[in-house]
């Protein structure tokens, strides 16, 4: 957030991320059964896709949990077949949503995958609605 600095006081930058956890808890509500489509940041023979279905989303104080099912892997480079992976469900903490755009019904953003087993570390996340064939796994 350094571009911030300049033009923004503490105060704001609060009040700007604050805005963001909120519209980010209103609009994720919409995409329950929908997709969630992960592509990390890193590139080359490590770097990979996750796209899974979106079961459940849930909310305590500071974070947002969203359970994933019917997770499915590819590299991102090669762009080969979807591999499904070992776990049932998954859930992933949302603590800090970064760089969030809603558009053309997708909601999108920056998150750090450290403690899941996913093990994505940076990577751009996009919500996909219940019924949008943008990304087929098959």
């Amino acid at each position: 957030m350094r571009h911030f600095r300049g033009r923004y006081s503490q105060a704001d930058i609060e009040r700007i991320r604050r805005e963001r956890e909120s519209d980010f808890r209103r609009w994720v509500i919409d995409y329950i059964g929908g997709q969630i489509h992960f592509i990390q940041h890193l590139r080359g023979a490590e770097s990979v896709q996750v796209l899974g279905e979106i079961e459940a989303v849930d909310f305590n104080a500071t974070h947002c949990i969203v359970r994933v099912a019917n997770l499915r892997q590819r590299n991102r480079d090669r762009l080969e077949s979807w591999r499904t992976l070992p776990w049932k469900e998954v859930a992933l903490e949302i603590r800090f949503v970064s760089r969030l755009e809603h558009r053309w019904g997708h909601l999108g953003f920056e998150y750090a995958d450290m403690d899941s087993p996913l093990r994505l570390d940076s990577c751009r996340v996009v919500l996909r609605p219940k019924g949008d064939s943008a990304i087929s796994p098959a």
